[in-house]
């Protein structure tokens, strides 16, 4: 939906720029979400991390009903079949790809605390900051992305889940210490 709503609200030929821009604003609340979460998780119980993030996608919610423009439908369209859509040349392959670098990238983020636990021994002082490294690693790499974006997606679509699935399996198969896990959590 983001890329659908950018293309709509900024020029073609600013779209990968849009995007890099919406994805940088991920990486943001990456930055500040994962190690607070895990700060206030281990002050306060989990319960502490959901409740803070529940009230923060109310306010972000609020803060898009009241900013973003509205947008008038173009022309009333008869949708096809997702099979229609998937028989179209490239399109499964493509949803494929989608599918398994998305499911990767967030099997990353959802047990990579649990992992530097088990690998490193961290206490959550140690690990919200490592987590805060990961976080401002994610917001630049979203930069870096868009600017890539703009020269050849191709290349990023290869380059960044071959760098993520790299970096999980050698947090997983490399004897690291602590400084080798930040090198690798931040790529």
């Amino acid at each position: 939906m983001v890329a659908a709503v950018a293309m709509r609200l900024v020029p073609a030929k600013s779209v990968p720029r849009a995007l890099s821009i919406i994805f940088s604003g991920i990486a943001v609340s990456t930055v500040v979400s994962i190690p607070l979460g895990s700060y206030l998780g281990g002050l306060y119980g989990w319960c502490s991390a959901f409740l803070a993030a529940s009230l923060v996608g109310m306010l972000t919610l609020l803060f898009q009903l009241f900013t973003l423009p509205g947008m008038a439908l173009r022309k009333m369209m008869i949708t096809a079949s997702v099979m229609d859509l998937l028989r179209r040349p490239g399109i499964a392959m493509g949803m494929t790809g989608c599918v398994i670098a998305h499911t990767g990238q967030y099997a990353l983020f959802t047990y990579i605390r649990p992992a530097l636990e088990n690998i490193a021994q961290l206490d959550v002082d140690r690990l919200s900051l490592i987590l805060l490294g990961f976080g401002i690693a994610n917001f630049i790499g979203k930069l870096i992305a868009g600017w890539l974006m703009e020269r050849s997606l191709r290349l990023i679509l290869i380059l960044m889940p071959t760098l993520v699935g790299l970096a999980a399996l050698s947090m997983i198969l490399l004897p690291l210490e602590e400084k080798g896990l930040m090198l690798f959590i931040a790529l």
